[in-house]
C-alpha cells in the first residue's frame, strides 16, 4: 500500500524510469486566483552551490477538488551546480490528477525570462518501487532548462488538481518540512471550509502557525524562516522521521481511519464454489485451526507471488480474495485479504493490520492517517492464542514460536470502530537465527604446523537468501573463492580444502560447509586465534559521539558461533565465561576444555532495532568490550604442563603423605625403641637388633614387604612373567649381597654371610616408607620403564615422585646399613663405607663393559 503524498520533487532529480518518455509540453495557465505571492526572503544560506531562497505549498480544499500549488526558488552559485539547476521534475498521478504549469522564469541581471516556451519536456513513467514488485502509474514532469548561467535565479510554480478518490470526502496529506540543504523560507498555506475538520501537526521544530477567517474561509499557515540543512547520521533507522513531516488530516482519531478502512476490505470469499474449492485443496479444518492455519499461510506466501498494481483506489483497497487467487499475484493487502479469507473458512478469527514498515517509525506520534501506513500484516486468534503473520514474507516453515516476529511496533486493525492502536508483541528469540559450528583440528608434531578448518552455517528463517543466490548464480567455485578472501583476513596464509557445499534438504535451513587449511614452520609464532567471525559481521563497533537521532542495529535477532579446537601437544585453559548486556543487544562468550577440547561459545542476541540517542554511549561503550571478546588467543607451543590435570598431582601429593604418615609412625616406633629406629638413630637400633629375636624377624618383614613394593612396580614397568621378575630379583639380590660382602672381606672387615644378610636386612628399613609413598604416587603404574618413550604428562608427578624418593632412599639406605653392618662385624663405619664406594664403582664398571659388549656385538651383527 503506497501512501499518496501530494508532493513535488523539486530538489531531487527523477529517480527511476521504466516505461516511457514523450516530448509532451504540460497545460500552460496562470496561477489560480486564490494563490497568494510569497516575498522571498532578504537572505539565504547556501549548499552545493545553490542557494535555496523559497519552497511554498498553497492548498484549496474550498472546491468539488483539493488544489495544490507550489511554488520554488532558487539561485546558482558555481558552475558545479549548472547540471542539477537544469533539471526540474515535477511528480503526479495522471489516473486522477491533472497538472498544469504556471510560471516556468529564470531571473537574470534582474531581468525576468519566461523559460516555459523554450524548455524541453519530456513526459516519463516512473515507477520507483519497481523492483519492489510495486507499479503505481505516477508519472513525472522532466523540464530541462537551456542556456542557465552562473548567478541565475530559477522560479517556477505549478498547480496539480485533484486527489485519490479512494479517501472519498476526507482530506490527508503530508508534506516535507526540511531538507538537506538549508531553506531561505519554508511556507505552508491551507483554505478550507470553516466547518472542515482539519488537524495539522508539525514534527520539527522552527515552524510559526496562525489562523484566520478570509471571505467565509478558514486558513491555516505554517512559516519558518533560515531553516538549517538536515544533516542525516550515519546509521540512523530508514523510517526515523529526520527531515521532520507536516501532517493535514481531517480524521481527529484512529478510529475514524479503522473505519475508513473496514469499508476498503472485503468480508471473505463471495463466490461459495471458490470457498468450497480452497477449503478442500488446502484441508481447511475448524477441527485443526492451528493446522490449518500453517496450510494457509504457506500457501499465500509460497504460491501467490508478490506484485502490486497500485493506480487509484487500489492504492489503498485490495482486490477481491477471488480476483488474487485466479491472478496468483497481489501486493500485501491483497495477500492479506486473501489470508483472512481462507482462515475464516478454517473457523479462525482474523483481520488486517494497518502498520508502517519503516524502521524507527513512531506511528503513536503520528497524525491519525491513511498516509501513516505503508504496509498489511494479519492477526489471528485461536484456542486463546494470537498469531501475526505477514503474508508477503517467503514461505516461513517450522513453528509458529520459531518464525521471526513482526518488527512493527504497533498496527491498526481494519475493523469498524476500531479506536487505538495496537502493540505488535515482538518477545525475545526462541531459536538462533545463524548457528555456526566450527571445528580446528591443529597438529604439532608435523615438520609443518598445521590446523585443519571445517565450518558449518546454518541459516534458519530465510537469513541464507543472499548466500543461495549467488551459489545459484555464480557457483561454488565464486562462493568459495568470496569466503576464503572473507577468511584471509583473520588468517593470512589459509587456503581452501575443497569446494563449498549447499544444502537444502531441509526447507527451513540452508546449511553451507566450508573446509580450509592452515600451514606455519615451527620457528613461527605458535599463539593461534579464535574469532568468532560471523558475530563480528553483525557487532560494529559503535560510535561514542552524542547524537540526535536514533542509532540503527542491524544483525539475527539470536545467531551463535560454537569453536571446538583438537590439538595432539595438549590444550589447558582456565574455564571463563563472560555477559554483557543492556535494553538492546546481550552477548556472553564461554571458554572450556571439553574431553580434551577447547570450547569457544559466543551468542549474539538482539534486542531492538534501533538505539534511542541517550543509549548510543552506553551501547558503545558495552559493545567495545564485548568486540574485545571475540578473539580468543592460545599458544599451542608444546607444553605438557597444561595437559597433566589435576588428579595426577593428586596422586602424587597422596603419595607424599603416606610416606609422611610412614615415616612419623617410624618416628614414634624408634621413640619406643622399635625398629623405626633404623630411620633416624640406625647404629644404636642395629645393636638392639642383633640383641632381640623380635627385632631382627621385624627386620626381615620389613624387607619382604619392601621387596612385594618394588616388585609390583618392577612389574607394572615390565613384560616379563611373575616367576621369571620373581626369580630376576633374587638373583641380583644375591649376586649384589655376594659381591658386597667379597669387597667387605677384602678390605678386613670380617662377618658372616648370615650375619650380613641380617644387617642388609635391617638397613633396608627406610626403603618402606618411601616405597609405599610411590606406589601410592604412581598407582602402581610405571609403564614408562618398559616404554620411556610412551610417557606421558600425566605421568610426570608421579615421575617426580618416585625419582625423589629413589634418591632419598638410596642414601638412608646407605647410612642405615653402613650402621647395621659396622654393628655386625665390630668394624668402623668408615671401613663399610669405603666398601660401599668399591661395591658401587665395581657395580657401574660392571654394567659399563656389559654395555660395551652389547654395542660391539650389535655393530658386528
Amino acid at each position: 500500500m503506497k501512501a499518496n503524498r501530494l508532493l513535488g520533487t523539486a530538489l531531487w532529480l527523477c529517480a527511476s524510469v521504466t516505461a516511457w518518455a514523450a516530448e509532451q509540453p504540460p497545460a500552460m495557465t496562470a496561477a489560480p486566483a486564490w494563490v497568494q505571492d510569497e516575498p522571498l526572503p532578504a537572505s539565504a544560506a547556501a549548499s552545493g552551490g545553490l542557494r535555496y531562497e523559497l519552497v511554498s505549498d498553497q492548498v484549496d480544499l474550498s472546491g468539488r477538488q483539493p488544489l495544490w500549488y507550489r511554488r520554488v526558488s532558487y539561485t546558482v552559485l558555481r558552475d558545479n551546480a549548472l547540471g542539477d539547476a537544469g533539471q526540474v521534475s515535477l511528480y503526479y498521478q495522471p489516473e486522477y490528477q491533472q497538472l498544469a504549469l504556471n510560471h516556468l522564469a529564470v531571473w537574470r541581471d534582474g531581468q525576468r525570462l519566461d523559460m516555459r516556451r523554450r524548455a524541453h519536456y519530456a513526459q516519463l513513467r516512473r515507477e520507483s518501487d519497481l523492483e519492489q514488485g510495486l507499479l503505481d502509474g505516477s508519472l513525472t514532469l522532466n523540464i530541462s532548462l537551456p542556456d542557465l548561467r552562473v548567478g541565475d535565479r530559477i522560479d517556477y510554480g505549478y498547480t496539480v488538481a485533484g486527489s485519490n478518490p479512494v479517501f472519498g470526502r476526507g482530506y490527508y496529506d503530508s508534506y516535507t518540512a526540511r531538507y538537506d540543504v538549508p531553506l531561505g523560507a519554508r511556507r505552508l498555506r491551507v483554505r478550507y471550509p470553516a466547518g472542515m475538520p482539519l488537524n495539522w501537526k508539525v514534527s520539527t521544530e522552527g515552524f510559526r502557525s496562525a489562523r484566520q477567517r478570509v471571505d467565509g474561509m478558514e486558513e491555516l499557515r505554517l512559516d519558518a524562516d533560515a531553516l538549517p540543512a538536515v544533516r542525516e547520521e550515519k546509521d540512523t533507522p530508514s523510517g526515523h522521521d529526520t527531515y521532520g513531516r507536516i501532517d493535514l488530516s481531517t480524521a481527529a482519531h484512529w478510529r475514524e481511519v479503522a473505519d475508513w478502512a473496514a469499508r476498503l476490505y472485503p468480508q471473505g470469499f463471495k463466490d461459495p464454489a471458490v470457498a468450497r474449492a480452497m477449503t478442500t485443496q488446502l484441508k481447511l479444518d475448524r477441527a485443526d485451526p492451528q493446522g490449518s492455519m500453517q496450510r494457509a499461510i504457506a500457501f499465500v506466501q509460497g504460491e501467490i507471488r508478490y506484485l502490486g498494481l497500485e493506480m487509484g483506489v487500489n492504492s489503498h483497497a485490495p482486490h477481491a480474495p477471488e480476483d488474487t487467487l485466479r491472478n496468483r499475484y497481489g501486493d500485501c493487502k491483497d495477500k492479506a485479504t486473501l489470508l483472512v479469507a481462507l482462515l475464516g473458512l478454517a473457523g479462525v478469527q482474523a483481520e488486517p493490520v494497518l502498520v508502517n514498515s519503516s524502521p524507527g517509525n513512531d506511528l503513536a506520534a503520528r497524525l491519525p492517517s491513511p498516509l501513516a501506513f505503508d504496509h498489511v500484516v494479519v492477526r489471528a486468534r485461536t484456542q486463546g492464542r494470537e498469531f501475526w503473520v505477514d503474508a508477503t514474507r517467503d514461505r516461513e516453515y517450522g513453528t509458529f514460536d520459531a518464525r521471526s516476529p513482526l518488527p512493527f511496533g504497533q498496527g491498526l486493525p481494519v475493523r469498524a470502530g476500531q479506536a487505538a492502536l495496537v502493540d505488535i508483541p515482538y518477545p525475545g528469540a526462541v531459536t538462533p537465527e545463524v548457528v555456526v559450528e566450527e571445528d580446528v583440528d591443529i597438529a604439532m608434531a608435523r615438520p609443518r604446523r598445521q590446523a585443519r578448518f571445517t565450518v558449518t552455517t546454518d541459516y534458519l528463517q530465510g537469513r541464507g537468501d543472499d548466500a543461495r543466490e549467488m551459489f545459484e548464480n555464480q557457483g561454488a567455485e565464486a562462493l568459495g573463492d568470496r569466503y576464503l578472501d572473507y577468511m584471509r583476513g583473520f588468517y593470512s596464509q589459509l587456503q581452501l580444502d575443497g569446494l563449498p557445499t549447499v544444502d537444502e534438504a531441509d526447507p527451513a535451513r540452508l546449511r553451507i560447509g566450508e573446509t580450509y587449511r592452515l600451514d606455519w614452520h615451527p620457528r613461527e609464532n605458535d599463539v593461534v586465534g579464535f574469532p568468532l567471525f560471523q558475530l563480528q559481521d553483525w557487532m560494529k563497533e559503535l560510535p561514542r559521539t552524542a547524537r540526535r537521532t536514533p542509532l540503527a542495529l542491524g544483525g539475527p535477532r539470536l545467531a551463535t558461533q560454537t569453536v571446538r579446537v583438537r590439538s595432539d601437544a595438549g590444550i589447558w585453559v582456565k574455564p571463563s565465561r563472560q555477559v554483557i548486556e543492556n535494553p538492546w543487544f546481550r552477548f556472553s562468550r564461554r571458554v572450556d576444555v571439553r574431553d580434551g577440547e577447547l570450547v569457544i561459545e559466543g551468542e549474539w542476541e538482539r534486542r531492538a532495532l534501533w538505539i534511542p540517542p541517550e543509549g548510543v554511549r552506553r551501547a558503545a561503550n558495552d559493545m567495545a568490550r564485548a568486540r574485545e571478546l571475540l578473539f580468543f588467543e592460545h599458544d599451542f607451543r608444546p607444553n605438557p604442563m597444561r595437559s597433566i590435570g589435576l588428579a595426577p598431582w593428586l596422586y602424587a601429593l597422596a603419595g607424599v603423605g603416606v610416606a609422611a604418615l610412614l615415616l612419623g609412625a617410624a618416628g614414634w616406633s624408634a621413640w619406643r625403641g622399635g625398629l623405626g629406629g633404623m630411620l633416624y638413630m640406625p647404629y644404636r637400633t642395629a645393636q638392639k637388633v642383633f640383641e632381640a629375636p623380635r627385632l631382627r624377624t621385624l627386620a626381615w618383614i620389613a624387607l619382604g614387604a619392601s621387596y612385594v613394593l618394588a616388585l609390583s612396580l618392577y612389574r607394572a614397568g615390565g613384560s616379563l612373567g611373575l616367576l621369571k621378575q620373581v626369580g630376576w630379583a633374587l638373583l641380583q639380590w644375591g649376586v649384589g649381597w655376594g659381591v658386597f660382602w667379597g669387597v667387605l672381606r677384602a678390605v678386613g672387615v670380617r662377618l658372616s654371610f648370615g650375619r650380613l644378610a641380617t644387617a642388609l636386612a635391617a638397613g633396608m628399613v627406610p626403603q618402606l616408607p618411601l616405597l609405599a609413598g610411590t606406589v601410592v604416587a604412581t598407582l602402581g603404574s610405571v609403564a614408562w620403564m618398559a616404554k620411556p618413550a610412551a610417557v606421558t604428562p600425566g605421568e610426570w608427578p608421579g615421575m617426580f615422585v618416585m625419582a625423589l624418593f629413589g634418591f632419598a632412599g638410596l642414601a638412608w639406605t646407605v647410612v642405615s646399613t653402613t650402621a647395621s653392618v659396622a654393628v655386625a662385624s665390630g668394624a668402623s663405619r668408615l671401613r663399610v663405607l669405603l666398601a660401599w664406594g668399591l661395591t658401587l664403582a665395581l657395580g657401574m664398571f660392571i654394567a659399563g663393559a656389559a654395555l660395551f659388549v652389547m654395542l660391539v656385538a650389535r655393530a658386528a651383527g
